[in-house]
């Protein structure tokens, strides 16, 4: 009686801890809304409540990724600022100060205006969390997005012992994923020609990209830099490819360097 009795208390004690969890994967779509109203509390002022919505979000496990993804595409396609929970009057505001002072042609209230938008503006922060939680979770689906966010977003330049690195939320989480994103990530380049004149006519590049076939060169470098941080040997051939086959020195400099690290790695 007293073995009965363990374990019953037992299966009690896994139930308690498990129970939302268990709850939401057995159904899918209550799990899916936990997780959209676990995202907007990233938007929250407060630095706890955005880590208990993190937690929520990474115990949802796979019932999170299509809403995570969801959020993430409508950040980064509708580029205008977010601002946290409360602050919204005061982020319009700023905003509309911010195109007075463009379209008044006011070069002195400008930066002032640039800046007081730029405080309040958390769009880079809620991509970040974003992807992150993507690449914590592993999420195979949200590849091809990150892939693309890769080389579409801003991506900052790291040196180390000679080698640059790029970096970015999403290229983050490429890394997080890892071997996976390999075969996405090849996908992408050889389609690099296909993808730049596409998004050359739908969307305004930095002033280095003058024509489509730049933007090409563009996705082609920055995809080889994050296969050689990844450091999958699968990715030698398409890598040594584009040494082989490609006129622009960017792309030359980062597949080789890509070939030197994943070789150095293995």
């Amino acid at each position: 009686m007293k073995n009965k009795i363990i374990v019953v208390a037992l299966v009690a004690s896994i139930s308690n801890v498990a129970g939302p969890i268990a709850l939401a994967h057995h159904n899918p779509g209550q799990g899916q809304d936990r997780a959209s109203q676990a995202i907007k509390q990233l938007w929250s002022p407060d630095e706890a409540a955005r880590a208990a919505a993190k937690r929520t979000l990474l115990s949802l496990g796979a019932l999170a990724v299509k809403p995570l993804m969801s959020f993430l595409v409508e950040l980064t396609t509708n580029d205008h600022p977010r601002y946290e929970t409360g602050k919204e009057v005061e982020g319009a505001q700023a905003f509309e100060a911010f195109k007075r002072s463009r379209s008044s042609g006011e070069e002195k209230e400008r930066p002032g205006a640039a800046q007081r938008l730029a405080d309040l503006d958390i769009s880079s922060r809620l991509e970040s969390d974003l992807c992150g939680l993507l690449g914590s979770l592993h999420a195979d689906e949200a590849i091809p997005l990150l892939v693309k966010l890769a080389w579409s977003r801003l991506a900052i330049l790291e040196s180390l012992s000679f080698r640059i690195y790029l970096t970015s939320s999403s290229i983050a989480a490429l890394l997080q994923i890892g071997s996976t994103a390999v075969p996405e990530i090849m996908k992408a380049i050889e389609a690099a020609d296909a993808e730049a004149a596409e998004a050359f006519n739908t969307r305004a590049f930095g002033p280095a990209i003058q024509m489509w076939q730049d933007l090409a060169n563009e996705i082609r470098s920055t995809l080889a830099n994050v296969l050689g941080q990844i450091g999958d040997p699968a990715a030698l051939p398409v890598l040594q490819n584009l040494v082989d086959s490609s006129r622009d020195k960017k792309v030359k400099f980062y597949s080789r360097q890509a070939i030197a690290e994943i070789r150095r790695k293995m």
